[in-house]
């Protein structure tokens, strides 16, 4: 095999995601239905990854099934540990940040490796994250202005929000 075929099907396998994460979820009528990944739960809704689209959507809880508004209620309250939605990627989150790498770092696979690791941790973290010292409405503001201005770059989100939540604590006499 000549080395742009070899480099095709290492493409290929490269990028070829199984999403064992995603699942069926249907509207609150029972009409519509989509194949998504859970990719956190909030106050009154859900962030959910459709990867047929390329993108994540925040769905109201009221717009979901029974069945899924309990599936979110099962996983909110599930103890976080190795393995469970408060420690894992959504397998099309980690595509897009493997594809990413590969796009950045095109022939340097320890770069491509050192970015996959840094922006898993940071994706995990803003999944995670909270600050009992800012108002609820202020560190949403803050996560959802790093989200638009990075996109895709969860490491340049977490040091937005850890740099504005840093300034803010500051301007507002706080450590």
């Amino acid at each position: 095999m000549n080395r742009h075929a070899s480099l095709l099907v290492f493409v290929f396998l490269f990028f070829t995601v199984t999403d064992a994460h995603a699942r069926t979820w249907t509207d609150a009528s029972g009409k519509f239905s989509f194949e998504a990944d859970l990719v956190s739960v909030e106050r009154d809704s859900v962030r959910l990854w459709i990867a047929e689209r390329g993108a994540e959507y925040v769905v109201p809880m009221r717009l979901l099934s029974e069945s899924d508004q309990a599936f979110v209620r099962q996983q909110a309250n599930a103890p976080q540990g190795p393995g469970r939605a408060g420690n894992t990627v959504p397998s099309a989150i980690l595509a897009k940040i493997k594809r990413n790498a590969a796009n950045e770092w095109r022939d340097n696979y320890s770069m491509q490796k050192f970015q996959i690791e840094q922006q898993t941790k940071a994706y995990l973290y803003l999944k995670t994250h909270s600050d009992s010292r800012i108002p609820d409405d202020v560190l949403a503001t803050i996560k959802r202005n790093a989200a638009d201005e990075w996109r895709d770059n969860y490491s340049m989100q977490q040091f937005q929000i850890e740099q504005e939540t840093k300034a803010y604590r500051a301007l507002h006499g706080g450590p």
